[in-house]
């Protein structure tokens, strides 16, 4: 782990707005205006029993509560419904005044205060915005393809937005980074523009306009619900970071350094680090046998054994059906959830991991589990039908355990405390291999005043979501959450700011695929790595820690897949040599900015380049790669950030050894030409100023 940039340390100050002396709201509104839009009325937008929300909150009495918090201002607009005084919507910002003064965060809740039934609200838009645009202006958008197990993972697209043109883009199937990724930038001319980000973990809307005169973008809820007396529905929750600059990687780096410095989690005031840890499964294959008590007291060691290894990880064999038919086997006591090859559980194993008598490194300890998918014929099926959801013709046999139920929430989140309290888990493994829409829409359609309750139980359920995980980060200090999701397809600002990601893909292809998933993945999720390994013809990992094909896979961290115990002396010294420079190098590739300095592409004729760098240390590195058909041996590129008045210390790495040092001033640094002389091969250059 890595110390963050400051420690929060919380101080509280209420003040009642006054109008005269203070105006926070045109303060949240100002920010917003530094970029484009001239805008004087909330960025928000619902319908209140069809009446467009900017007709009536103006007219509504609010109040505004301030609270500082560390380098964060709060702010909280309160406007209730005048004389039957029913409808409350809280609109509550957060403005980075010292460190990012052109960043605005706000999240939009609906609340019954009153005993009436007619409240009802439709379109919940959390963003809506307009930007003035003149017809001659260039604007593009910039989106992005989310994780659906494809070779384009993660690609950026761009776009251009033209007059009259119109994109809508929803994750499919309800998970939120589920084949497009929620995050955006819009760029005006290459000249500036916005980066924005959303939070929800569920079936979120962004759609893009432009007319003649202007560009519109609304992000939010499509629901449509009655409110009951008492009720509250909190929904989506946006980012926007305003930047000028001719790439729109400045905006999105700005987002990166926000996501790091103000969102990310901790461990300790610590930010927690994607391990390099590794998997132990005989002949490399991760789902059969299941491991028992023999096996992992084996890779437990083996890896324990291994220099720079940071974590020991059980996939999903460990229960009772295993995956995955096994999911759902979740019972208390823990014992009757493990399968019998665990007669002692999993604390033996931890035991091992975190023993330091040995005289050899304490190790972290990796555990999944799938809370959210219940397979029939699983003990939650047979002894808690009542919490499950459901859809017409259910041909799979797999339920949806429903957060949004308070007992079914208590119950998951006792499972999961009891996990890691009882096995002692440094990180918790969370799976979700389901599409929750159609449960959550047929859902609705079975409860009192359907079908106008239409996206009630999607809110109830991913508010329930966020419960859980807080409550166990909040007991657990040291406990780390892994946001698997099938491979990365539950990632919004939300879950980034709660879990890291660990296994960000579960598409298993060449090298060259995950050097573009980097490359997309980057700037919105700084902690996530993936798995290095290649696939044989029989589904089993192969050994892969040459150093084209780990640069070519890792972040901060890396997941080594193949069995290890096959490794002969010179390829467990290569390996230790590939985590040596993973570690050597976390510093810039947590902190720093990141660069993309060539275009994404599977082309296996092309070069491939992005570069990693601490603004405040005029410091970084990059890593090139000529693919194995490429026939330059040769390329010449414009780096970012270099201050042409300083001269430049490299170190090239063609292997994991030094080849060579050189100084070069800062007007040839900015304009860098490089050689790889092979094909198939990479470089890896650091410098300093």
């Amino acid at each position: 782990m890595l110390r963050g940039v400051q420690t929060i340390i919380t101080c509280v100050l209420i003040l009642q707005f006054l109008g005269s002396h203070a105006d926070p709201l045109q303060d949240w509104l100002s920010v917003l205006s530094s970029s484009r839009s001239t805008n004087s009325a909330l960025p928000i937008s619902f319908l209140y029993n069809n009446v467009p929300s900017y007709k009536i909150l103006t007219s509504w009495p609010s109040t505004t509560k301030e609270v500082i918090n560390g380098s964060r201002r709060i702010l909280t607009f309160t406007y209730t419904e005048p004389n039957f005084r029913s409808l409350q919507v809280e609109i509550t910002v957060t403005l980075f005044p010292k460190q990012f003064k052109s960043v605005a965060e706000w999240v939009l809740t609906f609340r019954n205060v009153g005993d009436s039934l007619k409240e009802f609200i439709a379109s919940l838009q959390t963003l809506s915005i307009r930007y003035p645009t003149d017809s001659s202006e260039d604007v593009t958008l910039y989106h992005q393809n989310g994780s659906y197990a494809q070779p384009t993972d993660y690609w950026i697209i761009e776009s251009p937005l033209t007059s009259d043109s119109s994109f809508l883009f929803q994750p499919e199937g309800g998970v939120s980074s589920n084949k497009v990724l929620p995050f955006y930038s819009l760029d005006w001319n290459k000249k500036g523009g916005v980066t924005i980000g959303i939070g929800w973990s569920g079936l979120w809307q962004a759609e893009f306009n432009r007319t003649s005169s202007e560009v519109i973008v609304t992000i939010g809820l499509s629901a449509s619900l009655l409110i009951f007396p008492g009720e509250e529905m909190r929904v989506a929750r946006v980012l926007v970071a305003n930047y000028n600059g001719s790439s729109h990687q400045v905006g999105q780096n700005i987002y990166r350094q926000v996501v790091l410095q103000a969102y990310s989690p901790r461990v300790n005031d610590l930010i927690p680090i994607p391990p390099i840890s590794a998997m132990g499964y005989w002949d490399g294959f991760i789902f059969y046998p299941q491991v028992n008590e023999s096996t992992a007291r084996f890779f437990s060691q083996l890896i324990k054994s291994r220099p720079g290894e940071e974590a020991y990880w059980i996939d999903c064999s460990w229960f009772k059906g295993a995956f995955p038919d096994g999911s759902g086997n979740w019972a208390l006591p823990l014992s009757e959830s493990l399968w019998q090859g665990l007669p002692n559980g999993l604390k033996p194993i931890t035991d091992i991991c975190h023993n330091t008598s040995d005289n050899q490194n304490h190790i972290k300890f990796i555990l999944w589990v799938e809370p959210e998918r219940i397979h029939n014929l699983t003990w939650v099926f047979k002894h808690h039908f009542d919490w499950l959801l459901d859809i017409p013709d259910n041909q799979y046999g797999d339920y949806l355990y429903n957060l949004g139920d308070n007992e079914a929430l208590d119950y998951m989140t006792l499972f999961l405390s009891q996990i890691v309290e009882q096995w002692r888990v440094d990180i918790l493994r969370l799976d979700f291999n389901i599409y929750p829409s159609d449960y959550w829409v047929y859902r609705d359609s079975q409860i009192p005043y359907a079908p106008k309750r239409n996206g009630f139980s999607e809110i109830r359920y991913v508010s329930g979501l966020y419960k859980m995980w807080d409550d166990l980060l909040k007991k657990y200090p040291s406990l780390v959450i892994d946001n698997c999701s099938s491979g990365g397809r539950r990632q919004d600002l939300e879950t980034i700011s709660r879990s890291i990601t660990l296994w960000r893909t579960d598409f298993e292809g060449p090298s060259e695929t995950y050097q573009t998933i980097t490359m997309g993945l980057n700037h919105f999720q700084p902690l996530q790595s993936g798995f290095v390994g290649t696939l044989n013809s029989h589904y089993r990992f192969q050994y892969a820690a040459d150093p084209y094909t780990w640069r070519s896979c890792v972040t901060s961290g890396a997941v080594i897949t193949w069995d290890q115990h096959y490794d002969n002396k010179t390829q467990i010294a290569m390996l230790y040599q590939g985590i040596s420079e993973t570690n050597r190098l976390r510093k810039w590739t947590i902190f720093g900015n990141f660069w993309r300095l060539t275009e994404m592409t599977l082309d296996n004729t092309a070069w491939i380049a992005y570069q990693y760098h601490l603004s405040e240390e005029g410091s970084g590195y990059m890593y090139f790669f000529r693919r194995p058909n490429s026939p330059y041996t040769e390329i010449q590129l414009s780096l970012y950030e270099i201050d042409e008045k300083k001269n430049y210390s490299l170190e090239y790495f063609y292997t994991y050894d030094l080849d060579k040092k050189e100084i070069l001033s800062g007007s040839q640094f900015a304009n860098f030409v490089t050689r790889i002389p092979q094909k198939g091969y990479s470089l890896l250059v650091q410098y300093w100023s």
